[in-house]
């Protein structure tokens, strides 16, 4: 087996086609999901059924036809892959965080590299985030401060994350040079412990800062989102207060839901999010058929989780981690009792448990503060729980 191929197994291992889709919806229909194609962007109606995913959420295909990219279908790596317009092998080293070792080409490859390689597209991934962060204005006052207090985020919290964010009008989306897809753009700066990774997260805005962009996908991360520290690639993080502020530290996998948590569990908080739900768990250590145990699950040291040094000048104090209960349901290999190998769905409930288990394990390795897991209301995400107690005129901590 090629390390390509192994990559790309082990990405399909660690997400679904669901996980891929995030907020892109689908419905259920017989025996598969249905909806509008997130990668040709066909059919956008609550009813239209051009995108299938089949029960497991391990195929996925579109009725579009032709030449489009999407006609093909394929697997989690494959949807990620169009959806952000990479090659197969970034789509896999963007999912597993795990870049794979350059090697070198004999001549005769060499001389039938395509004309641009995947060098050239990560030296223009990484041009595309740092023209974002350049060209960015304070994000305070824009349609990124109109679009996250639509969402019921506001106060200090707020007022923290939009010194660290920013605006950018006319965002690049997608497209050709000449005739590009642009719209406005709230974006992140993507850090680790060694210092910026040159990458960016980009949240794409309907103009007047209703809601996001009326494009899939809505959110994209441009350039390098993780670093190589002591041998190892750790994931980044965009902060949303400054690393040293007063207050507890609030982690969740998305700027949204970090924000809201950090509302929801009141007074100052310091906020970061870790932009990816395998950044807030690490990799999941599989057995060599690809197997893994749901009761005892063991971290791959591979793949770490987010986490970041304590500052010495303000102790952490407690870490509270932010966990989502809105995850799909996903399928697994797991050891059968009288062994052998078994496949089944792993629950929202239990992909958040698995998820809280091993975040609050990395954690507790690096400080003592006190580190606890907090899950949001069954079926949501921390954002839908501030704007329902919002809605219902509940009191907030």
């Amino acid at each position: 087996m090629s390390d390509l191929t192994d990559l790309i197994r082990r990405a399909n291992q660690i997400s679904s086609v669901f996980d891929v889709l995030g907020d892109h919806k689908v419905y259920r229909s017989g025996r598969r999901y249905r909806g509008a194609c997130p990668v040709c962007g066909d059919g956008q109606s609550r009813t239209s059924t051009r995108f299938w995913v089949d029960d497991a959420g391990r195929r996925w295909g579109c009725f579009n036809g032709g030449a489009s990219q999407c006609s093909k279908g394929g697997d989690a790596v494959d949807l990620y892959a169009a959806m952000h317009r990479l090659s197969v092998k970034e789509a896999a080293e963007k999912m597993t965080g795990t870049p794979l070792p350059k090697r070198e080409r004999p001549p005769q490859a060499e001389r039938r590299r395509p004309e641009r390689s995947p060098a050239d597209e990560d030296a223009a991934k990484l041009r595309q985030a740092a023209e974002f962060w350049k060209k960015g204005k304070p994000a305070a006052g824009t349609v990124v401060e109109t679009y996250l207090r639509a969402r019921g985020i506001d106060g200090p919290i707020l007022d923290a994350a939009l010194r660290q964010l920013r605006f950018v009008k006319n965002a690049y989306h997608s497209g050709p040079t000449r005739k590009p897809v642009r719209f406005p753009a709230m974006v992140g700066l993507v850090r680790t412990p060694a210092g910026p990774t040159g990458g960016v997260h980009v949240t794409y805005l309907a103009p007047d800062g209703s809601g996001k962009a009326p494009i899939e996908p809505a959110k994209r991360m441009w350039g390098p989102q993780a670093a190589l520290i002591d041998g190892v690639w750790r994931p980044g993080c965009v902060w949303l207060s400054h690393p040293c502020a007063p207050g507890g530290l609030v982690e969740a996998e998305g700027i949204e839901t970090a924000l809201s948590a950090a509302i929801l569990a009141g007074g100052p908080r310091r906020v970061v999010a870790a932009l990816s739900l395998r950044a807030v768990q690490g990799g999941l250590l599989l057995d060599k058929w690809g197997r893994m145990d749901p009761e005892v699950t063991r971290p791959d040291p591979g793949a770490p989780a987010f986490t970041w040094p304590e500052p010495k000048e303000q102790p952490w104090g407690e870490i509270m981690i932010a966990i989502d209960r809105d995850m799909k349901p996903v399928k697994v290999k797991v050891r059968k009792a009288t062994g052998g190998t078994l496949e089944r769905h792993l629950s929202s409930e239990e992909r958040a448990r698995i998820c809280a288990s091993l975040a609050v394990a990395a954690w507790k390795a690096t400080t003592p503060a006190t580190v606890r897991a907090k899950g949001a209301r069954a079926g949501m995400d921390f954002n839908d729980e501030l704007r329902a107690r919002l809605g219902a005129g509940e009191g907030l901590a």
